[in-house]
């Protein structure tokens, strides 16, 4: 009740939360440096955010979002499932749990990209498809639940929260930077243009061989200048530009035997 801020408490109860102004006044007690506990019929961590919210009206959403993301500290959520073969004197369900809390919550795209990347990041296996990560002094558990497929694309849980990835080798993040498609390129070495440019300069001729990663040309776009490179090694058949042209996005900079 609001009565319960006017007692200068250290924490407060909230017995379930199934109303605005109980949520309400949970959130602002918050704020003002109470610990809070309050209970939800909800079955997972998202599905609580989304309850709170949603039972405000949609030109008040915006706001709760902004103080549950400064007050909210961690959701513990639990459901009990049935035991697949149950032992004779065990009970036929058991209970499923998924905490999140705050100070291991991925925030952004790049902190998603810091985790999974080994070169920022320490992992430690705890199993065939999940790591204890380390990063910044934060631990994240990475859990692998759907793929890779063929194309790398995967689906995996970093403490509790689902996100769609792309695991890439060297070769592919190479092709990703210049802008081109892994399958297309993938049966060919033909190396063309990935944004409409001018060529600066030719480092290749035809019967150069080459390694995969090595600079063929410089292409200027964007105003700036962009180094092309060799996603495959092979032999240079043909390099039908030269210095001083301009390109259109698409266009074949550099050819190679098949």
């Amino acid at each position: 009740k609001r009565q319960a801020l006017r007692e200068d408490p250290d924490v407060i109860l909230v017995g379930e939360m199934r109303d605005l102004e109980t949520i309400q006044l949970a959130i602002t007690a918050a704020e003002t440096g109470h610990l809070v506990f309050g209970t939800l019929h909800t079955s997972s961590a998202a599905q609580t955010v989304d309850r709170m919210v949603d039972v405000f009206p949609p030109e008040q959403q915006t706001q709760i979002r902004v103080q549950l993301s400064g007050s909210l500290v961690g959701v513990f959520s639990q459901t009990l499932c049935k035991r697949q073969n149950p032992k004779p004197g065990q009970f036929g369900r058991v209970m499923a749990q998924e905490i999140q809390w705050e100070g291991a919550q991925v925030t952004n795209d790049t902190a998603l990209q810091d985790i999974l990347s080994p070169e920022h990041a320490q992992w430690t296996p705890l199993s065939s498809r999940s790591w204890s990560v380390v990063l910044h002094g934060r631990r994240f558990k990475v859990e692998v639940e759907k793929g890779p497929d063929a194309e790398g694309n995967a689906t995996v849980r970093i403490n509790g929260v689902r996100k769609d990835v792309r695991v890439m080798d060297e070769r592919s993040q190479l092709l990703e930077k210049m802008g081109m498609s892994v399958a297309v390129a993938a049966g060919s070495g033909d190396v063309n243009a990935p944004m409409p440019g001018k060529v600066l300069q030719v480092l290749v001729e035809p019967g150069h061989s080459v390694e995969e990663g090595q600079p063929l040309l410089v292409l200027e776009a964007m105003k700036m200048e962009n180094v092309i490179k060799a996603t495959a090694a092979g032999t240079v058949s043909e390099v039908p530009v030269n210095e001083g042209d301009a390109v259109e996005k698409g266009s074949l900079l550099v050819g190679f035997e098949s």
